[in-house]
């Protein structure tokens, strides 16, 4: 006698219970809420406790309800753009806010503001008013207005972004200059143009940035187009998310040979950064 397996032979599942099984795997998703029944045992395979289970029926999510006859507005939410505090985007949070019948919602996400254009985006197809907020940080250390004055907010305010082909303003160079004029809130004014660096951009910015040699090959150089950005922010505050390394840029390029203009100091820049 052989020394094989020796036993009853396994019957194959047939089409109908194959279909059957199917029909499961498909109706099992993300979301869905189910009531499962069957018989809880130690899995040798597992090592642990696993469910066979015998019989699954589909149920409808419980959901939430305001049953308040005057409704609440939440002045006080964070979304996932808050680090290690949220889970929760603010497509989801405002969504639930409109299906509670809120008339508006509030994000107010600490120290951050990235969750605005989705929060705007949502609470417009959602048809809910967007209270838009941040918890902010008073400080008494970080200098974030440089030269300040007594001017109104309303006054003329230039948001600038640069692309660099580096980090360090002593070796590296502008190759973009992104700018915006706004005033009383509103941005009456746009400046954009790449800058030829007169150097290589290294693969890594490359990558980064999706700016190439060719990009700005044709464009002028920094002694052109520094002294045009000068006279776009004119005596308008200078803002930044990182104010104080585009400054140092700025200055930097004024010192190389050919920028005929001031430095930005003589131009009485009011240098604002959000960081």
């Amino acid at each position: 006698m052989g020394g094989g397996w020796q036993g009853k032979a396994v019957r194959p599942p047939t089409e109908e219970e194959k279909k059957a099984v199917d029909d499961v795997i498909a109706a099992v998703k993300e979301g869905k809420w189910f009531a499962v029944r069957g018989d809880v045992k130690m899995d040798s395979f597992e090592h642990g406790l696993v469910m066979m289970v015998n019989d699954i029926d589909g149920r409808e999510k419980p959901m939430r309800q305001d049953t308040a006859e005057r409704k609440r507005i939440e002045l006080h939410m964070h979304t996932n753009m808050s680090e290690m505090d949220a889970v929760s985007s603010a497509s989801d949070l405002i969504k639930r806010a409109a299906q509670w019948g809120h008339p508006a919602v509030a994000i107010t996400d600490h120290g951050v503001v990235q969750a605005f254009p989705e929060a705007f985006g949502a609470a417009k197809k959602n048809k809910i008013k967007l209270i838009p907020g941040m918890e902010g940080y008073l400080t008494d250390v970080t200098v974030v207005v440089k030269d300040g004055d007594d001017r109104p907010l309303t006054d003329d305010i230039v948001v600038v972004d640069f692309e660099t082909t580096g980090l360090n303003p002593r070796k590296c160079r502008i190759m973009e200059i992104g700018a915006v004029r706004i005033r009383n809130g509103q941005v009456v004014e746009e400046y954009s143009r790449f800058v030829n660096p007169m150097e290589p951009i290294p693969e890594e910015v490359s990558n980064l940035t999706h700016i190439t040699d060719a990009m700005v090959a044709d464009a002028n150089p920094a002694e052109i187009e520094i002294p045009k950005l000068l006279e776009f922010i004119g005596g308008a505050a200078f803002v930044a998310h990182h104010a104080k390394n585009y400054y140092f840029f700025l200055s930097e390029e004024c010192n190389h040979p050919g920028v005929e203009n001031p430095q930005p100091r003589d131009h009485s820049l009011t240098v604002v950064s959000p960081t």
